[in-house]
C-alpha cells in the first residue's frame, strides 16, 4: 500500500510528494534484456534480492580494490553481499553505458554519495540502497537522484533518536494511526527523508534547510514488509506528472 501522508519536513519546504503507481513494472528481468537507455523524464528502479547461498562473483567481476576490500570483511555473509552487489552494479551500469563493466570506476563524496570517475562526462545518474539482502538501483538521465529502502524494523521504529532527532513530529503522527499501520507510516517517512538526503549528497542537516525544494519525491510500493522512496532533481520545465517511473525486478 502506498500511503499519501505528507512528508515530515519543514513547513517551508516546497518538496512535491507523489503517490507511486509504476508506469511499467516487469518481473524476472535480466540486466541484459532490460532497457539500455533512459528518457529525459524517466526514472528506472531496479530491484534485486541477493541469494546468500549463491556462488560468489569471481575476481574478474569486480575491481582489484573491491576484491581486496572484500577480503577484509570479518563475516562471510558481508563479504558475499559486498561482492554480489559490486558485480551487479558494474553489470547494470555497463549495460546502460554500453561499456565493459570492468572499465567503470567510482568514488564517493564526503557524505558517501557515489559517482563515476570513469567514464567521465556521461549522462547516467544513479543511487543505490539496500536493506537486508534487498538492493535498489535508481537511475536517471542528467538529473540527480536518491533512493532508500528499509525493511520494517521495530528497533528503529521505537528509537527516540529516530523519532525526535531525524523525524521531529513523527511521534504525534504515529499516535494517530492504528498500531498495525505504524511501521508502514514510520518507514515511509524515514525513506522519504533518506532519499532526499542521498539525492543532494550534502548531508542531513544541510538538506533539511536548503535542498528540499529541489526534488520530486515518490513512495515506492515494494511490498508489505518494507518501504522505499526515490527523490529526483526537479527541473523547472518538467511537471511532476511528466515523470514516468519504471520498476524492474531483476534476475541475477
Amino acid at each position: 500500500m502506498v500511503l499519501g501522508l505528507p512528508p515530515v519536513l519543514p513547513s517551508s519546504s516546497t518538496c512535491k510528494f507523489q503517490q507511486t503507481f509504476f508506469n511499467n513494472e516487469k518481473k524476472n528481468v535480466s540486466i541484459e534484456d532490460g532497457p539500455s537507455t533512459i528518457g529525459e523524464h524517466e526514472i528506472h528502479i531496479w530491484a534485486f534480492v541477493i541469494d546468500p547461498t549463491a556462488e560468489v562473483p569471481s575476481k574478474d567481476d569486480v575491481s582489484p580494490e573491491e576484491w581486496q576490500r572484500a577480503a577484509r570483511f570479518h563475516k562471510e555473509s558481508d563479504r558475499r553481499f559486498y561482492l554480489a552487489e559490486r558485480s551487479l552494479r558494474r553489470r547494470l551500469f555497463g549495460h546502460y553505458l554500453n561499456i565493459d563493466p570492468r572499465m567503470i570506476q567510482m568514488s564517493q563524496n564526503s557524505t558517501g554519495k557515489p559517482f563515476f570517475t570513469q567514464p567521465q562526462d556521461q549522462w547516467l545518474r544513479f543511487n543505490i540502497a539496500h536493506s537486508g539482502w534487498r538492493i535498489l538501483y535508481a537511475l536517471a538521465r542528467d538529473r540527480e537522484i536518491g533512493v532508500d529502502i528499509e525493511m520494517h524494523d521495530d528497533h528503529l521504529l521505537y528509537s527516540d533518536m529516530a523519532q525526535e532527532t531525524w523525524l521531529p513530529g513523527i511521534g504525534q503522527i504515529l499516535k494517530s494511526v492504528a498500531p498495525a499501520e505504524r511501521a508502514a507510516v514510520f518507514f515511509s517517512q524515514w525513506t522519504r527523508m533518506e532519499a532526499q538526503v542521498k539525492m543532494t549528497g550534502e548531508g542531513l542537516s544541510h538538506t533539511k534547510h536548503s535542498a528540499l525544494g529541489r526534488s520530486e519525491l515518490y513512495d515506492l510500493a515494494l511490498g508489505p514488509d518494507c518501504s522505499g522512496a526515490v527523490a529526483i532533481e526537479r527541473r523547472p520545465a518538467v511537471q511532476s506528472t511528466d515523470n514516468a517511473l519504471y520498476l524492474f525486478h531483476g534476475r541475477i
